[in-house]
């Protein structure tokens, strides 16, 4: 258990690393020499102030998951049609992104391959989370203004993809360097993709009246 505080520099310096270091490694490849070294502290004193590598973990996650449930919770309460609020929400979420560039690939990676490391304190967050999207869609359903469908797949959709996509950004931008791929793509922070996504999700490509 942790023994004692840092100081607020050193403290967001820990919290920072870390989150690069598992969004990198994973939490299995992970180490707390390598944190400590990238926050510029003692790996003694990391885990004097922090406590083992999982409570850290936690630590880390949760520290960069409350502006995005802080978002959520703000989105959720808003007025206006339940699809410009859940636009809104996946551009809250890139918002996030921008400030927190190693969310998505850990998050990703959490999904994927992390799955049991991920701890109790932190699914909670998550499914709250995931709570203002079914609240969303919920409404929308009941208002006639979305049509009836699965909350857990939509905000996989609108979440999921946008972190995926936030990743996958930086393979396109290498063919675009390339002269692989001519498309222009969205320069970082990329909030117009998340703006793109949600219309091609929300309603898709096809022109209205046109044959599937």
């Amino acid at each position: 258990m942790p023994r004692g505080k840092p100081s607020k520099t050193a403290a967001k310096n820990i919290l920072t690393a870390a989150l690069e270091v598992f969004a990198e490694k994973g939490f299995v490849g992970a180490t707390m020499d390598e944190i400590a070294a990238r926050a510029g502290v003692n790996k003694a004193l990391l885990y004097y102030h922090v406590g083992d590598k999982q409570t850290l973990f936690s630590q880390a996650v949760l520290d960069a998951l409350a502006p995005v449930q802080q978002a959520a919770s703000e989105v959720a309460e808003l007025r206006g049609p339940a699809a410009t609020r859940l636009i809104t929400l996946q551009a809250a979420f890139a918002r996030v992104f921008t400030t927190h560039p190693h969310l998505p690939r850990l998050v990703l990676r959490m999904l994927v391959t992390e799955l049991e490391h991920i701890p109790a304190e932190v699914l909670q967050v998550m499914a709250r989370i995931f709570g203002v999207t079914r609240r969303l869609v919920t409404e929308g359903v009941a208002a006639g203004s979305l049509k009836a469908a699965n909350p857990a797949l939509v905000h996989l959709s609108l979440i999921g993809t946008l972190g995926l996509a936030w990743e996958a950004g930086k393979l396109l931008d290498r063919l675009k360097q390339l002269g692989l791929v001519e498309e222009p793509l969205p320069a970082l922070p990329r909030e117009s993709l998340a703006a793109e996504l949600s219309q091609i999700l929300l309603y898709g490509i096809a022109k209205e009246g046109s044959q599937p």
